[in-house]
């Protein structure tokens, strides 16, 4: 990873790869295939996330050591803050749905999850540094985000089984649409 970018240039990139983010993870299927490789693969749903972001919007390429600084830089966050949140949230889903009027307690953990988890995107954005991130176009930026997941997945070891394969594509075509979207507008 290069040197950090100016702390005003890396919240205007936090803030846009948050604003990708919840647009693709909006997409019709995207939501549920990020659970499920988060569930059954143990993906980080949001370094996956910025894996797609690096290749569609800078289409630069992630070299295994890239994805090793992100994973280290946001490791402690991850385990420390989200993943317990999460956890929580979880829980707490379940007893409120039996626990009438404690509905708002869920919506304050799910909102905190959420804050965390937008913690988690500004310290990838960190961490990359001064990496070339916006405005570079590309005619093969799908082919770079999939290089991108690719070399993600083979640094955490995630197996590439036929519902894993099934699940990147339908993201990496939602990622395709999004970009089309984005550059007609």
């Amino acid at each position: 990873m290069s040197a950090s970018a100016k702390p005003d240039q890396q919240d205007i990139l936090a803030d846009d790869f948050w604003r990708y983010s919840v647009r693709l993870y909006g997409r019709p299927g995207v939501g549920e295939n990020c659970l499920r490789l988060q569930d059954e693969a143990g993906v980080d749903v949001n370094v996956m996330l910025f894996c797609y972001w690096m290749g569609f919007r800078a289409a630069r390429s992630l070299s295994t050591e890239d994805v090793r600084g992100l994973l280290e830089a946001t490791g402690d966050w991850r385990e420390g803050a989200v993943k317990p949140i999460r956890c929580l949230r979880r829980k707490l889903k379940a007893l409120t749905a039996d626990t009438p009027g404690s509905g708002f307690v869920y919506d304050a953990i799910k909102r905190c999850e959420l804050a965390a988890e937008r913690v988690k995107q500004r310290l990838l954005v960190g961490a990359a540094g001064a990496m070339e991130l916006m405005n570079s176009q590309s005619s093969d930026a799908a082919q770079v985000a999939l290089a991108n997941i690719g070399t993600y997945f083979a640094a955490q070891g995630v197996g590439k089984t036929d519902w894993v394969k099934a699940a990147v594509a339908a993201i990496n075509n939602a990622a395709a649409d999004l970009a089309k979207e984005e550059t007609s507008n």
